[in-house]
C-alpha cells in the first residue's frame, strides 16, 4: 500500500475483547484497526522495511455502549489518525513511517482475542483523501441510524472462528 491509506468499519459491542484486543487486522503485521480490552478504538500501521517503526493512535474514550460506532484509521503523510463517528479523536505526531507492510489477508473479528459483537461495512481505501467523505457520510448515517433505531446487516464471528463472510 501507498503511504496514505484508510481502513474503516462500523462496530457495535458491549463485551470487550479479553484478554487483549480484537478488530480487523491487515495480516502480515501490516495494520490493525483494534477494539481494545478497555473498550477504546486504536489504529496501528507498521513500516514495511526496518527498522521496526509504527505509527498509532488510541481513542481517549470507550465505545462499548451497545450502539453503532464508525471507526476509521487513516495513515496520512506517514502518521496515524483515528476518527470515530466522523470526528478526529486521536493522532500521532511523531515518527512517521515511509511505507506500509503488505497486507497478506484481511480478517474481520479476530486479532489477539475474538470479537463478540457486530462489525459491518468494512472499507479499505488506498488513500487518505477518500476518507474525508467517508467520515462525513459515517456521521450522517450514524445520526440516521440512531433516529430510526436501525441495526443494519452485520457479521457476528465467534471467538477463534476463522471463517469470513463476503458480500
Amino acid at each position: 500500500p501507498s503511504v496514505d491509506f484508510t481502513i474503516a468499519a462500523w462496530f457495535n459491542w458491549t463485551t470487550n475483547p479479553s484478554p487483549y484486543y480484537s478488530g480487523i487486522p491487515g495480516g502480515g503485521v501490516s495494520w490493525e484497526l483494534r477494539v481494545r480490552a478497555d473498550g477504546r478504538f486504536a489504529i496501528i500501521f507498521y513500516q514495511a522495511i526496518g527498522p521496526d517503526i509504527v505509527t498509532s493512535a488510541v481513542s481517549p474514550g470507550a465505545y462499548n455502549d451497545g450502539t453503532w460506532h464508525h471507526a476509521a484509521g487513516v495513515l496520512q503523510s506517514g502518521l496515524a489518525k483515528l476518527y470515530v463517528d466522523g470526528v478526529l479523536v486521536a493522532q500521532d505526531t511523531t515518527n512517521p513511517i515511509t511505507s506500509v507492510r503488505p497486507s497478506t489477508q484481511t480478517v474481520v473479528g479476530s486479532i489477539a482475542s475474538g470479537f463478540v459483537g457486530a462489525i459491518d461495512e468494512v472499507r479499505i481505501f488506498h488513500s487518505a483523501g477518500q476518507a474525508g467523505d467517508t467520515h462525513r457520510a459515517a456521521a450522517d448515517l450514524l445520526r440516521q441510524r440512531r433516529q430510526v433505531g436501525q441495526r443494519g446487516h452485520h457479521i457476528q464471528p465467534r471467538p477463534g472462528d476463522r471463517r469470513q463472510e463476503h458480500r
